[in-house]
Parts: structure tokens; sequence; C-alpha cells
């Protein structure tokens, strides 16, 4: 009779494991480190970048166009405007890592004539409107601290479900003894809700800080 009780607890434990367990079953991998091309913004503009700025200093930035849309400067004198468009920069951005440095995201765009700054996940999202396409999917989860592999199905991938997408990311839960971080299964919902399916532990390193 205990063998019998002791092979049920078994064998529940182990079903439960595996329903437990993120899975990959639809997913397609993530293949490229900005896949951010398709945006599609709610607020209407005649021009708009998305910018990568990695931080030197006060006022000192680093800065690489990661994707740009639109014609800068179309109705406007082309060489100020273009210089004050260069020129507007934020204190801050989205998405931020590169401990124990600083880098971030931040968009910027023209719209009536006028530049906008976009540097926060408030702001994003906002600009943004619905999630309805992968890559802003992907810019909101970065926006939210999540991160990706590229090429590594098991730690940065992507489907779409029912008009919401679903992403297997990662996220740094603890950065100093352990190290460590998690696993999400996520649903990324229109409005920009995220709803966590399942987490795991990814990586532990107990003897690291960063």
């Amino acid at each position: 009779m205990k063998k019998v009780i002791f092979i049920s607890a078994l064998i529940f434990l182990v079903s439960c494991s595996t329903d437990d367990s993120i899975t990959t079953d639809g997913f397609e991998p993530i293949s490229e480190k900005y896949p951010f091309d398709d945006l599609n913004p709610e607020v209407e503009t005649s021009y708009w970048e998305l910018n990568y700025a990695l931080v030197k200093g006060r006022d000192d930035f680093d800065e690489e166009i990661i994707v740009q849309n639109g014609v800068i400067c179309v109705d406007a004198e082309e060489e100020l405007c273009q210089e004050e468009f260069r020129n507007l920069k934020p204190e801050f951005g989205f998405a931020p890592s590169c401990l124990p440095g600083l880098c971030f995201f931040y968009l910027k765009y023209q719209a009536d004539g006028q530049n906008h700054l976009v540097g926060s996940k408030a702001e994003l999202l906002q600009f943004l409107g619905d999630i309805n396409t992968k890559d802003e999917a992907l810019l909101w989860v970065r926006a939210n601290d999540y991160y990706f592999r590229i090429n590594d199905i098991d730690a940065g991938a992507i489907k779409e479900v029912n008009s919401n997408f679903e992403l297997i990311v990662l996220k740094t839960v603890s950065y100093c003894t352990p190290v460590q971080s998690n696993r999400y299964h996520l649903l990324i919902k229109s409005n920009g809700e995220i709803e966590v399916l399942k987490e795991e532990v990814f990586s532990v390193d107990e003897n690291s800080c960063v």
C-alpha cells in the first residue's frame, strides 16, 4: 500500500513539474538584435526614429539610430530644423541596461512641425497605442525590463495568438550574490498589459555581482 501511495505521489509531482515548465511549441526564435522595424505608431508623424544611447558622461552619449521612418524636416528650413532635431536628447530613456554603466533606448519624432521626445515607458505606450505587431510587442517587453537572446528559442521567442502576443524572454531578478535571471512565458495584450503565464529560474551565479 505504501508503495502504491509513493508511486502515485511521484507521478503527481512529475506531472506538475511538466505542466509548469515553459515549452517553445508554436514559437519562433528572435533572430535580430534590434527587431523593431515594424512599428505602427498611433501618433501621426512626418518622421520618427528609435535611438540606442550609451551614456559616457553628463550630456555625453554614443548614439545609434536603430530604425527611422518618414521624411525629416519636411515643412521646415532643413539645416536649422535638422540641427534642432539632432540636439533633442532626453536625460533618461526606457529599457535601461549596461550595468554598471548605463544605456537606454529613446524615440523622437516630428509632428505638425514640432519636435517631440519619447523618453519613458508611459510615453512609449502613448506613442505606440495598441500593440499590434510583433516588433511593437518586443520593444514593449524591452521597455518593461525583460530581454531576449538572439537565435536561442529557449531564451527569446514570440508567437501571435488571437491578436495578442506570447513571448519567451528573460529578466534579471537579482544583481548580486546571486546574480539570477528568470525565464518568463508572457502574454502581451493589445493595450500593453503584460500577464506572466509561467516563470522559472534560468540561471544563477552565487558568487557574482553586476
